[in-house]
Order: C-alpha cells, then structure tokens, then sequence
C-alpha cells in the first residue's frame, strides 16, 4: 500500500502497482502527446 496525493490536495491510499501503473501510462501519453506534436511539426516541412 502507498500513500499518495489524487491530484486534487488529498491524500488516498492505494496499491504500489496501482500507483506505478498510473504513473507508466502518465508516461506514455506524455511521449504520445510529444510524438504526435513532433510528427506535427515534420509533416510542415514535407
């Protein structure tokens, strides 16, 4: 079990792998949205 902060100021207990789950796919969508941004960018220059 870990206690962590929701994102909102509180506090909530839940499991360890839930918690690094959570924070893997954070992860993952942040280098999707990056990708995606960059894809973006190249796509001008073509």
């Amino acid at each position: 079990m870990f206690l962590t902060e929701n994102g909102r100021g509180r506090f909530v207990v839940m499991d360890i792998e839930d918690y690094e789950r959570d924070k893997a796919l954070e992860m993952v969508r942040e280098i999707y949205r990056v990708m995606n941004r960059y894809w973006d960018i190249t796509r001008i220059f073509d």
